[in-house]
C-alpha cells in the first residue's frame, strides 16, 4: 500500500509519523507523481520531527514534482525493489505470462530498467525474526503475550477500557481525538483513549498534567474580545474539528499593501515559556503566520497549509503542525517571555510568501480553537467561552495488593508515545512506588534531552539506571525492565539487553502509577498504549521479544 507523501523539494518529501526505521539510507523508493509519472530514487537520509518524517533521495532520473501523491519503498537495498519482478520476468525462475508482467502490483514495485545485483539469500529474514514479528503483532492486536506468563496487570488501550484494578481521576472535563478524528469532550474522571486523527487507530491512554487555556472565546472570533484589523470574521462559516458548524472565516479587506489579521491582547510573565496554538483550514489563502508580541516574546512562525511546513522565526523555540481530517491543521509556536506585560498575539493571513499585500476583499481561511498555555508544546485542546478553562491532571493508579505483586521479582513493560515536545525537567511514563513517597521506586522516565531510562532506587540510592535510548517528540517506544535481587535487565525496541548483577530491591512498594510521579510534576503528557506487569522476572530473550 502506498504511503501518503507531501512534496518538499525535487529530492525530498515528508510522510506522517516517525518512519525513520523504514526510510533508512539505501532503501529504494518509488514516487507516484500522478501526471508526471512514477519516479525512482534511493534514500540518502531521513529525520523525524513533530510527528512527520522528512526523507531525502538521490533520484535516478527526473526530480520529484509538486504532484507527488504517495510513495512505496523497498525493505532493503536497491535489489529488494526489483528482484520480485525480475524473478517473474521471461527467463526468470518463475516467469509469468507476457500479459501479466505489467500487472499493476508489479509496476508499483519495479520497472524493467532496474538492474539485479547481489544474493537474494542474504536478504531473507531469519525464521526467528519472522516468528517474533508475528508474536509482536499478536500482542499489539490482542493485548496478549503468547508463550509468556500472563501479566497480572494489563492495560491495553485499544480495548478502550482500564483494568478493574486501576483507579482513574481527573477533577475536570477534557478533550481527546476520537476514532472519527474529531476533537471530542470527555467528562470529569473519565479516561481519555486518544486516536490518530487521520487513521482512527487508538494511540493510547492520554495522560496529561494540569493546564489552562488563557484565551477566552476561543471559538468565537466574531466576539468583541477579538481585534480584527483590515479583515473581517464570518461566524460559523464551516465545520470545525469537533464536527460542529462553529469554525469562523477570517477574510481580508481590500486595503492595499498592508497586513490582514485577527488578534487578542494577552498578559505574559518574564521568564515563563508559552505556547499558542490554532486550528486552521486553508481557504483562498493557504498559509498563515502566528506572532507573539515582539516586546514580550519576539517569536513567530509561518505555516504552509498545503505542504505542512512550519518555519519558526525570531526567538521561537519551536513551531509545529499536526494534520487533522478535512484539511485542518493544529499549528503552534512556542516562545519565552523576556518581559512582563501585555501585548497582541496575532494570526496573519499570507499571500504566498508575503504577510503584507493588497487584499481582494473576500479571500481568507478558516480558524477555530485558539489556545494560549504555559509550556513548551501544545497539550489537548481546552474550549473556552467568557472565562479561561482549566484542565486538571489525569491520575491513574493501581494498588499492588490488587494485582498480585511479587516482592521478590517482576517485570514491567510499557508501550508509549512521547508528548508533542520534550519535558522541561522529566516525564514519567510509569512507576512503582510506596504511595506516600517515591524515594524507593521502579520507574521509566524521559529527561529533558529525550533520554529514556529505567531506574530502580532504594531510599534514593540508585540500584540500577539503564539509559535505553534517546527519543524525540511524538516518538514511540516499547521498553521492559525485569528485576530480582542482584539481577536487573532491560531492553527497548528489541535492542541489546542492559544488565546489572548488583543491587537490592525496595521493600515498601505499594502503588503502580501511570503517566506521572506522586506530585504529578513529571506528567507524561503523552499516551500509553500498553502497560503490563508480570509477577516474574522475564529473561533477556523474552524482554527483547516483547519490545520488538
Amino acid at each position: 500500500m502506498a504511503i501518503a507523501a507531501t512534496f518538499l523539494s525535487p529530492a525530498s518529501f515528508s510522510v506522517p509519523g516517525d518512519l525513520t526505521t523504514e526510510f533508512v539510507a539505501g532503501v529504494r523508493v518509488l514516487a507516484d507523481c500522478g501526471p508526471d509519472g512514477l519516479l525512482l530514487g534511493t534514500v540518502t537520509g531521513a529525520t523525524a520531527s513533530d510527528d512527520a518524517t522528512t526523507v531525502t533521495l538521490q533520484m535516478d532520473a527526473g526530480p520529484l514534482t509538486a504532484t507527488l501523491a504517495g510513495v512505496r519503498h523497498g525493505n532493503d537495498v536497491p535489489d529488494s525493489l526489483c528482484n520480485h519482478a525480475a524473478q517473474h520476468a521471461p527467463g526468470g525462475r518463475d516467469p509469468l505470462a507476457t500479459a501479466s508482467i505489467d500487472a499493476p502490483g508489479l509496476v508499483e514495485l519495479a520497472t524493467t530498467a532496474e538492474a539485479v545485483a547481489g544474493a537474494d539469500a542474504a536478504r531473507v529474514a531469519p525464521v526467528a525474526v519472522a516468528r517474533q514479528q508475528f508474536v509482536s503483532w499478536m500482542r499489539d492486536a490482542l493485548g496478549e503475550f503468547p508463550g509468556l506468563p500472563r501479566p497480572t496487570f494489563n492495560l491495553h488501550a485499544p480495548s478502550l477500557a482500564l483494568p478493574t484494578a486501576a483507579t482513574f481521576t481527573r477533577a475536570s472535563a477534557a478533550t481527546r481525538i476520537n476514532a472519527a478524528g474529531l476533537v471530542a469532550g470527555v467528562a470529569m474522571d473519565a479516561p481519555r483513549f486518544d486516536h490518530d486523527p487521520l487513521t482512527g487507530l487508538c494511540r493510547g491512554l492520554l495522560i496529561e498534567g494540569p493546564a489552562t487555556n488563557q484565551i477566552t472565546y476561543a471559538e468565537a472570533l466574531d466576539n468583541a474580545a477579538w481585534t480584527k484589523t483590515r479583515a473581517g470574521i464570518t461566524a460559523d462559516a464551516a465545520t470545525a474539528p469537533d464536527g460542529a458548524a462553529t469554525a469562523d472565516k477570517l477574510a481580508e479587506d481590500a486595503t492595499a499593501a498592508n497586513s490582514h489579521y485577527v488578534a487578542r491582547t494577552m498578559t505574559f510573565t518574564a521568564g515563563v515559556t508559552y505556547t499558542i496554538s490554532w486550528h486552521v483550514q486553508p481557504g483562498e489563502r493557504t498559509s498563515c503566520q502566528v506572532n507573539f508580541p515582539a516586546a514580550f516574546i519576539p517569536a513567530n512562525a509561518v505555516f504552509d497549509l498545503q505542504t505542512g511546513l512550519a518555519t519558526p522565526g525570531g526567538s521561537a523555540l519551536s513551531a509545529r503542525m499536526e494534520a487533522l481530517p478535512d484539511g485542518w491543521w493544529r499549528v503552534s509556536v512556542t516562545g519565552t517571555a523576556i518581559a512582563t506585560g501585555s501585548g497582541l498575539v496575532v494570526c496573519f493571513l499570507r499571500l504566498g510568501a508575503a504577510s503584507t499585500y493588497t487584499g481582494d476583499g473576500a479571500s481568507g481561511l478558516r480558524l477555530w480553537g485558539a489556545q494560549l498555555e504555559e509550556g513548551t508544546y501544545p497539550t489537548s485542546y481546552l474550549p473556552t467561552a467568557a472565562v479561561s478553562q482549566v484542565r486538571a491532571a489525569d491520575l491513574c493508579t493501581a494498588n499492588l495488593a490488587d494485582i498480585g505483586f511479587n516482592p521478590r521479582e517482576g517485570t514491567l513493560f510499557v508501550d508509549a508515545r512521547v508528548a508533542a515536545g520534550l519535558p522541561v525537567t522529566a516525564a514519567v511514563a510509569c512507576q512503582i512506588d510506596s504511595g506516600a513517597t517515591e524515594s524507593s521506586r521502579i520507574r521509566f522516565v524521559v529527561t529533558s534531552t529525550g533520554l529514556l531510562s529505567t531506574v530502580v532506587a532504594l531510599s534514593e540510592a540508585s540500584q540500577c539506571n539503564f539509559p535505553l535510548r534517546t527519543l524525540s517528540a511524538r516518538s514511540e517506544f516499547k521498553a521492559a525492565l525485569s528485576w530480582r535481587q542482584n539481577d536487573f535487565k532491560a531492553a527497548c525496541n528489541g535492542g541489546s539487553v542492559f544488565t546489572s548483577a548488583s543491587g537490592s530491591l525496595p521493600a515498601d512498594l505499594t502503588t503502580l502509577r501511570m503517566g506521572g510521579n506522586i506530585s504529578a510534576s513529571y506528567a507524561w503528557n503523552g499516551v500509553i498504549r500498553h502497560l503490563a506487569y508480570f509477577p516474574r522476572a522475564l529473561t533477556a530473550e523474552q524482554l527483547q521479544a516483547i519490545t520488538l
